[in-house]
């Protein structure tokens, strides 16, 4: 029986990012929407950064988060999106015990989207894709496994953000530029042209994708496929990029129907194959 209390979470990664939603809906129905409120909730601090920014308004964000995590918000009725989004977190968040660091290195990340230099070095870009994209892979960690603070998780995750963060700089680079930004670093930029770049890079995340793909069996057997369906998805998108020798100027590269069909299928068969692992 599904539950209606958090139906508008599930529209809200519908909504905003197909690959996840169709990855993390094979999760077991409370689990789903325990993602479904991490993303939300990740979500917000995207579009309050994009839309509006504003420091203040993040740093408002921010100590509403550290009164949930000491449990100190109230149980009023909510009375709009973003209240329906923060009670929906603060339950999922206490029931599946998540850690704070996580959530705080991605207001680090926002606050330096907000206040954005290009990157000097390479070292400069790994930190930032740890700061908004593996630290969520480190927050849904409790919801995914037991144990999560074993140190082959962590790096899965880490691993597995800044794969997911090359992919997204690769496949806006257009858009980016267009917003003044660049999001290469200028020490690669110095050695590279911009195809060896987009290349070295690619290959860098594709080699991830890889490795965190034989580390599955780290997670439990109910999550291995979503995060399975997860890199797939991803790392189809990379391939397209490949495939198209990097166009990525003019516009933006995503899998079409039957490109996300086929990606689906290979992770499904992966899976079967590699159900019987430990």
């Amino acid at each position: 029986m599904k539950n209606k209390e958090y139906e508008f979470l599930e529209e809200i990664i519908k909504k905003n990012s197909t690959s996840f939603y169709r990855a993390f809906k094979k999760l077991p129905e409370d689990k789903a929407l325990a993602v479904y409120a991490v993303y939300a909730f990740c979500r917000l601090l995207d579009d309050t950064v994009d839309l509006h920014n504003d420091k203040g308004e993040i740093l408002q964000l921010e100590n509403k988060f550290i009164k949930i995590t000491e449990n100190k918000e109230s149980d009023k009725q909510p009375d709009d999106e973003k209240e329906d989004i923060w009670l929906a977190f603060s339950h999922f968040y206490h029931k599946y015990n998540l850690k704070p660091e996580p959530f705080k290195m991605m207001f680090q990340g926002q606050y330096y989207d907000l206040d954005f230099k290009p990157f000097k070095t390479k070292e400069e870009l790994d930190h930032y894709c740890d700061l908004v994209a593996g630290s969520v892979g480190l927050m849904l960690l409790p919801i995914l496994s037991e144990n999560n603070n074993d140190e082959d998780k962590q790096n899965f995750a880490l691993d597995l953000g800044r794969a997911m963060q090359y992919t997204n700089i690769l496949r806006d680079v257009g858009e980016d530029s267009r917003r003044n930004r660049s999001y290469l670093p200028e020490d690669l930029q110095r050695i590279y042209k911009n195809q060896e770049l987009y290349r070295k890079l690619g290959q860098e995340a594709i080699d991830k994708y890889a490795l965190c793909q034989k580390q599955i069996t780290l997670f439990n057997k109910d999550s291995r496929y979503p995060l399975l369906l997860a890199i797939y998805y991803y790392r189809g998108i990379l391939q397209k990029l490949f495939k198209t020798n990097f166009d990525n100027e003019n516009k933006r590269t995503y899998l079409n129907k039957w490109e996300k069909i086929i990606v689906l299928l290979k992770a499904r068969i992966y899976y079967f194959l590699n159900k019987k692992r430990a």
